[in-house]
Parts: structure tokens; sequence; C-alpha cells
């Protein structure tokens, strides 16, 4: 029986029975892996390389992942780093059932390379930069009516800018930036991968004025993930049912996403004990409340479930 419009909200945990799939099997899985590494070189220039071997039972072929890395260290506030290597990744167990899914779908493979630079200055700040190139074979693509299906290639890349300041034991401060882009090529067309997110950004503060008392806070901003909205419905009358239509995969985004945390906290010292007491509030503006899509009877008119704008916390933790 088609559970109806229930499948939407279900279809990324179970996607079988988002499509009203009975499933009525039992599969028994082993995996585990075997990792090494070598260390050559120098406390100024090292080199390591390393393999990974792994095992699925539920998989026809070894897993078998060389990587490098590298480090260059020029002073004390300078150095560098690169590497790379082969990684491999088996489907999610629930996608390999017959029936609701297919047990010879394959692993999905990747070369992956990244590199990296940190500075300190002045002993206080430090300066982090990354960057990434992914590219990827044998991708899992989800759809919400129907099963995986397997994408050819994909590639996702990125760089992202990290800083942290630190004064004494008193106060700090970390930040982050980054951008990055993540699709799955499918023929002519490029379709953005489910984390694709190409802005986030964020800032940590912390401060302790007294030994006791602890003032923070932390922002928090990113782009809006892809999701697939539905485009109308088809009216099946053996079922007196309205089917939906899904639009193009991943074709629609959430809305920007931002957060600000307040904390401010409390501590007790005695010999062998410790207590602090906190509150925080959470706050996200209204338009990044959105949760999830609802649609009417026919899925022609859409809404939003929302989730609270402001959350209070409070608590109290001991240690000993």
């Amino acid at each position: 029986e088609d559970p109806g419009y229930q499948r939407i909200l279900v279809s990324t945990e179970l996607p079988a029975l988002a499509r009203g799939v009975a499933v009525d099997e039992e599969r028994t899985r082993f995996e585990g892996g075997l990792y090494g590494t070598a260390h050559l070189g120098n406390e100024t220039f090292s080199v390591m390389p390393a393999l990974r071997l792994g095992f699925d039972s539920l998989g026809s072929q070894a897993m078998i992942d060389p990587r490098v890395t590298l480090r260059w260290t020029v002073d004390e506030r300078t150095s560098f780093r690169l590497g790379g290597g082969h990684y491999s990744q088996r489907p999610p167990t629930e996608h390999l059932f017959t029936g609701t899914g297919d047990p010879k779908l394959p692993t999905t493979r990747s070369w992956q390379v990244a590199a990296g630079a940190k500075h300190n200055l002045g002993g206080r700040l430090s300066l982090d930069v990354e960057g990434y190139y992914k590219y990827l074979t044998d991708l899992l693509l989800f759809p919400i009516d129907g099963p995986a299906e397997v994408v050819e290639r994909g590639e996702a890349w990125g760089a992202e800018l990290t800083w942290r300041y630190r004064l004494r034991e008193r106060f700090f401060l970390h930040g982050w930036a980054s951008y990055s882009r993540s699709f799955l090529n499918t023929g002519d067309a490029r379709i953005p991968a489910a984390g694709d997110q190409p802005v986030n950004l964020g800032l940590v503060i912390s401060w302790d004025p007294t030994r006791h008392l602890n003032f923070a806070g932390r922002y928090r901003l990113g782009s809006g993930l892809p999701f697939t909205p539905l485009d109308g419905s088809t009216y099946d009358a053996s079922r007196d049912d309205w089917i939906p239509t899904p639009a193009a995969v991943n074709s629609e985004r959430y809305p920007l996403y931002q957060k600000v945390d307040l904390r401010v906290a409390y501590t007790l010292y005695f010999k062998r004990l410790e207590i602090q007491a906190s509150a925080e509030l959470w706050y996200v503006p209204k338009p990044s409340t959105q949760l999830y899509p609802a649609y009417n009877y026919d899925y022609r008119e859409r809404t939003w479930v929302r989730g609270p704008s402001l959350f209070p916390l409070a608590g109290i933790r001991a240690k000993w």
C-alpha cells in the first residue's frame, strides 16, 4: 500500500519504506581494514607513504588504497604539507538488499589531493590555508522515488582559511571561511551533490575575565544545501490518490543558514571537585528556521515546516 505523503519525509533515512516497498530479508556483513604507514625523513622534511587494505563481505573486490603525505617545516613559524591518494567507499547496507536496492552496486572510488600551509605571527595569531581536489567514480545518487542510481563520475574542490588568536589564557578567537563545490556528472548534465555548500564561515570567541567566569559566543553561516522539489502530481484513479512528480534532482536549495550562540558559565573549584553552571541562548533568523518543505494534497502548493528561532538552555556539570 502506498504510504502517501510520508514517503517524502522518510526518503533519505529509509528509502525503501518511503517508496512503500516491503523488506523481508536478512544480510550479514563483515567489514575490515588494515592500515600501515612509514615515516621517512627528519624534522625539517618528511615523506609518509601509506597503504590501506579493505575488505567487505558484500563486495567482490578487495579495496587497495595507496596514499602519501609530505611535510616541510621551514622554521618554527612556517610549514607546508601536501598529500594525496586513493580512497574507497562501499554503499550503505540498506541499499544492497534485493528488491529494495541492488546487491551489485559498485564501490565508490576517488583520487584526492590536498595542499596547505600554516604560519604563526608573533606567537599569538596563526593562519592556516588549505585547498583540495577530488575526482570520484561510481558515485551513488539517491532519488526520492526510486532505488539508488550509479553516477559515472563526480568531482569536488574547495579552499579554506582558518585563523586562531590567543591572548594568554584569557581570550581566544577562532574563525574560518571556505568556498567549495561538489558535483555529480551524468552525461552532459552537472548536478550539485547533496553536500554541495559553496560558502561556509564562522567565528568563535571565548573570554575569561576571571578564573571562575567565562563568556563565549559563536556565529555560523552556510549556503543552503540542495534538495529535490516536487513538480506537481498525477492522479491515480485506481488508488484514488495523487502521485507526486519529482523535479530535477537537487534543482533547488534551502535558504542561507545562520546561527548565533551566546553562553555564560560560572565555575566553582574545590580540592577534587569542579562544579560549573551555564546558560546558553541559540538564535536562528526566521529564514534559516526552514527544516523541510510540506505540500498540499495534490502537491501543487508548498509551505515550510519551521523550527524555533530562539532556544534557551541551562545546565550544571560536576567533575571530579
